[in-house]
């Protein structure tokens, strides 16, 4: 065997070496072993590692060409891995971009997580802060609505109380009531009983002037106010003062007034909507507002040293009549009485009863202090004025020169002879004589007239220089003292330096017949004591106050 051949098939035996397995390593070792040491017995060795060899392995000249074409195959393959390689390196990129844009997703995923946890725990706070809020607003409704329940049932047990107080009240009033309209019925038999004494002297006063005259006597003259049980002295004027005060918005028209025990006065003022109340010197003291425009005052009662006085007052453009109390230098309203008309006259003739007039109706009503109608008297008589005579009667002034008086129980109405005299009677006044004081608003003039109608004398006239357009409208007497007020509006104009216009004042005209000395000491002219006088000209027995104010 020769060198190169050796050397070659050493070469050949090394490549096996680095790429065959280590199972053959041996042989390939045995081989070399051979060829390094050329025995006999080396060479049968070497031929038969050959041998084995050659059965597994290809001849080393064509190794090349299988090398050559394993390189070529190992290049593609080698492209193809680096094809797969880059395949696999790009599904790598790609499965990193998309494990970035997951982790990116997962990590929004999570942040979106937080955010709403977030949100859910805002969420679940605001619940328990507007649970907490709706338990306490719910809580406060309902100790609300509990204290509002116990006011409620405080108010009613208030209520009943007080319905039961008024009960008591009205039970009390309806036993007053009913002792009053006993009273009254006593009044009224006392009453008859003196008109049938009149009427008894009359009949003998006629007979008496029939026998006289069938004798040739004259008979006897028409009263006169010197025949009269208390006749008027010369009536001289008091006091002149002004009506308007700084709150009137118009100027005053004053439709009635009402002469109260002590010289106080009260004016209806119809312009301004309001009662006024003057002192015995003129000095305003108080103003009540009216929800309507107040016309006729009556004087119900008063009490004490004729401190505390209660006065009814229609309001003819409402279908009320409202009840206030003078008291001192005040007035209030006590009460407001609903009635089915609207009513220009009222009278008292009891404590528990009132005589109201309808001028438009010509109807005259009797009504209890609610309001409601006992029973029509009369529906033939016009009046705005009227006053309560001592039989229980009505004295009423009516249009043209006519008085009436109407009987309250049969509603009996006779027109007194009209008196030539009188133009336009308006306020009447009924004394305890009998005459009637009649204020004449045209002629502005105060008459004396019997209870017959028959003229006596002319108590006062206005002076000559008075306004035509003002006209007399009520009167009224305090039959206490004498004193007569008739509500007289004069114009008084005085001048002012650089002024133009002139200053007008409104003025009442009061009047008395005595200096009330007698009054003052509790005892009138007659050496009577003092008792309540005014409209109703009534006994002094009905002169007990019912009315828990006064």
């Amino acid at each position: 065997m020769s060198e190169s051949s050796t050397q070659s098939k050493e070469d050949y035996l090394d490549w096996i070496c680095e790429k065959f397995c280590a199972s053959s390593r041996a042989y390939v070792i045995a081989v070399k072993e051979a060829l390094r040491f050329p025995t006999k017995e080396n060479a049968h060795i070497f031929e038969r590692a050959i041998n084995v060899l050659s059965q597994d392995f290809p001849d080393p000249t064509s190794i090349d060409e299988q090398t050559k074409e394993k390189e070529v195959s190992d290049g593609n393959e080698m492209n193809s891995l680096k094809d797969r390689i880059a395949q696999v390196e790009k599904l790598l990129e790609e499965s990193q971009n998309k494990s970035s844009t997951l982790e990116q997703e997962l990590k929004s995923v999570k942040e979106e997580a937080q955010n709403k946890s977030s949100t859910l725990e805002q969420e679940l706070k605001s619940v328990k802060e507007e649970a907490q809020n709706n338990r306490s607003f719910f809580e406060s409704q309902l100790n609300s609505e509990i204290t509002k329940n116990v006011h409620h049932l405080d108010a009613k047990i208030g209520s009943l109380k007080n319905n039961v107080a008024t009960l008591a009240s009205e039970t009390k009033d309806s036993i007053k009531e009913l002792t009053a309209i006993s009273n009254e019925n006593s009044a009224h038999i006392k009453g008859r009983q003196k008109l049938q004494i009149r009427s008894k002297e009359r009949t003998q006063a006629a007979a008496a002037a029939a026998t006289a005259a069938a004798a040739g006597t004259p008979p006897p003259t028409a009263p006169t106010a010197s025949a009269l049980s208390r006749p008027f002295k010369d009536v001289r004027q008091r006091t002149n003062f002004t009506a308007k005060v700084p709150t009137d918005q118009d100027e005053p028209k004053m439709r009635d007034v009402q002469l109260l025990a002590g010289g106080r006065l009260v004016l209806a003022d119809g312009a301004n909507g309001c009662i006024k109340l003057f002192g015995t010197q003129g000095q305003h003291l108080y103003t009540l507002k009216c929800r309507g425009r107040p016309f006729r005052l009556a004087l119900l009662d008063s009490s004490g040293a004729s401190e505390c006085h209660t006065l009814v007052v229609t309001l003819p453009d409402c279908t009320v009549i409202d009840i206030i109390e003078a008291k001192g230098d005040r007035m209030k309203i006590k009460r407001t009485i609903e009635t089915p008309r609207r009513y220009d006259a009222v009278a008292t003739v009891s404590k528990s009863t009132r005589a109201v007039g309808d001028w438009d109706a010509s109807i005259i009503d009797l009504i209890d202090f609610h309001g409601r109608v006992l029973r029509q008297i009369c529906s033939s008589v016009q009046s705005r004025y009227m006053d309560v005579t001592e039989d229980g009667g009505l004295i009423c002034s009516t249009w043209g020169n006519k008085i009436a008086r109407v009987q309250v129980d049969s509603g009996t109405v006779l027109f007194i002879n009209s008196v030539p005299q009188t133009k336009d009677p308006r306020g009447v006044v009924n004394l305890s004589d009998g005459s009637i004081l009649v204020a004449d608003g045209s002629n502005k003039t105060l008459h004396l007239v019997s209870s017959q109608g028959i003229w006596i004398k002319k108590v006062w006239s206005a002076p000559r220089d008075t306004d035509q357009d003002d006209k007399l409208w009520g009167v009224s007497v305090d039959r206490k003292c004498r004193q007569i007020a008739s509500r007289f509006d004069t114009m008084i104009e005085t001048s002012k330096k650089n002024c133009a216009d002139t200053d007008k004042e409104y003025n009442i005209d009061k009047f008395n017949s005595n200096d009330c000395n007698n009054y003052e000491n509790g005892v009138d002219d007659n050496g009577d004591a003092g008792g309540g006088g005014g409209d109703g000209g009534g006994d002094d027995d009905d002169n007990d106050d019912d009315d828990d104010d006064c």
